[in-house]
């Protein structure tokens, strides 16, 4: 025997796929942020740089039209370098028009340069040139110092490409942020699933209740429950619990019914078979319990044969053979004949004569199994001056036939088990004895057709059954 699948719960099963999903989503867009925040700040870097060149170059000639090395312009141009929010500060040169470098300046935490004394001039060429450095790569900013219109050298900011996207403080930014988004998205889908799962763990709960044979079971109510797909989960298993109850008291009731039903003409047969054995009765009376025993045996082969025709009709065992049959003296023909079965009370049968000629395509006796059963049903609801009638009603693939009867009619708590097999209201099992297959095994013959038999009205001034079948 294999051992049983151990599966998670809801809220363990969903918390942890979408803590996945998230921290996968989370790195996605912490990736492509870095990349952003890298070239936001190379860009805003490079920016801050050519401002302070520009500033260093206006300020780098004296009014004597030489190259000011007073004291606090190199102040001056050793603070722009600590303007940078990076941790190592740029290589600043003041070269000559041919690249000689008249002054170099190196700003705090610069890593140990070699003395340089000239600059390629394809550096300061252009006002930004991207190269390579001692094999990392630079970028080298600079601007003209001017001196009547007149390019006497050029303020060159140098700095390594590492060194311009250090930005620390930014990577913790983005870090506490996307922290924060896990953190928050864990929370909202823990909180979420845990409530998705407590209705769902109900249901599950009362399933095993019912597995256990108890149907007293308690579930959210609809005003508990905001999503739709569980609601209508609770609503069909409150319903099929319902029917399950139902279904459970109809068994016990058939068991009772079914027993007493075959044992009381067992033990009628029985009781006159013996007085006739015994000679407690003789002569004509002896022939009368004969043929009282015979048709308690006739009624006893009769529940039997049912309960064998709709087992094997239910299995698919009895075959459907239509022909095209005319209804209207097919079915008068019929509730004629069973009219004349009714002596018991006054009975008058109204068909109503269609228009028209009507066809369908039949079995003629399992239809008329349906209608004599329908018929059965009218004269059990009728307690005196009965009345059925017969009506047509012409579809544009269909016949439906229509019983409508003046009987007591059918209780409104009952219409939705009437065509329940061994299903019988509460008036009949005191006054009709029987199996409850009536109704059931009329509409599986309606359905095997490819019509139905169903129930459009019933009040306490009589009921109408509806039997639909197809004309083709």
């Amino acid at each position: 025997m294999s051992k049983p699948i151990k599966r998670p719960s809801i809220q363990t099963y969903w918390t942890s796929r979408y803590l996945v999903t998230l921290i996968f989503g989370l790195f996605i867009i912490g990736f492509l942020a870095v990349l952003w925040i890298r070239q936001t700040t190379l860009s805003h870097n490079l920016d801050l740089t050519r401002i302070v060149v520009n500033e260093m170059a206006d300020r780098a000639v004296s009014d004597s039209g030489n190259f000011n090395d007073d004291p606090r312009f190199l102040s001056i141009l050793e603070r722009r370098g600590e303007a940078f929010p990076i941790e190592t500060r740029p290589l600043t040169y003041v070269v000559n028009s041919d690249g000689t470098v008249l002054f170099h300046q190196q700003g705090p935490g610069r890593r140990n340069e070699t003395d340089t004394k000239m600059i390629p001039t394809y550096i300061f060429e252009k006002t930004e040139v991207k190269f390579e450095l001692n094999g990392e790569v630079a970028y080298a900013v600079s601007a003209p110092i001017l001196d009547d219109s007149e390019t006497t050298g050029y303020i060159v900011m140098i700095q390594r490409k590492q060194d311009l996207l250090n930005t620390n403080q930014e990577y913790r930014l983005l870090f506490i942020m996307l922290a924060s988004i896990g953190l928050l998205g864990y929370g909202v889908i823990f909180y979420l699933a845990k409530q998705l799962a407590k209705p769902i763990r109900r249901v599950a709960f009362a399933a095993q209740q019912i597995e256990r044979g108890s149907y007293e079971i308690s579930l959210p109510s609809s005003k508990e429950i905001k999503e739709e797909e569980i609601s209508d989960l609770v609503d069909a298993f409150k319903t099929m619990s319902s029917r399950l109850s139902h279904l459970e008291e109809l068994r016990s009731e058939l068991l009772a019914g079914v027993s007493h039903d075959l044992k009381t003409p067992v033990t009628s047969i029985s009781g006159l078979l013996q007085a006739v054995n015994e000679e407690v009765v003789t002569g004509d009376e002896a022939k009368e319990f004969i043929e009282i025993s015979l048709k308690e045996t006739q009624r006893l082969q009769h529940m039997i044969d049912s309960l064998l025709d709709f087992n094997s009709f239910a299995a698919g065992g009895i075959p459907i053979y239509p022909t095209k049959t005319q209804l209207f003296p097919f079915v008068s023909e019929i509730m004629k004949q069973w009219q004349t079965t009714v002596t018991d009370i006054d009975m008058t049968i109204d068909i109503k004569n269609p228009l028209n000629e009507l066809e369908a395509s039949i079995d003629p006796i399992k239809v008329e199994q349906i209608l004599i059963n329908l018929a059965q049903n009218a004269r059990h609801a009728i307690k005196a001056d009965g009345q059925i009638k017969v009506n047509f009603i012409n579809n544009e693939h269909s016949v439906e036939i229509q019983l409508q009867d003046n009987g007591s009619g059918i209780p409104q708590d009952e219409h939705p088990f009437i065509f329940e097999r061994f299903y019988r209201g509460n008036d009949k099992k005191l006054q009709i004895r029987g199996l409850g297959l009536g109704l059931s095994y009329s509409r599986m013959i309606a359905l095997a057709h490819g019509g139905d038999l169903r129930l459009v009205e019933s009040s306490n001034k009589g009921s109408i059954f509806s039997l639909t079948l197809p004309k083709k």
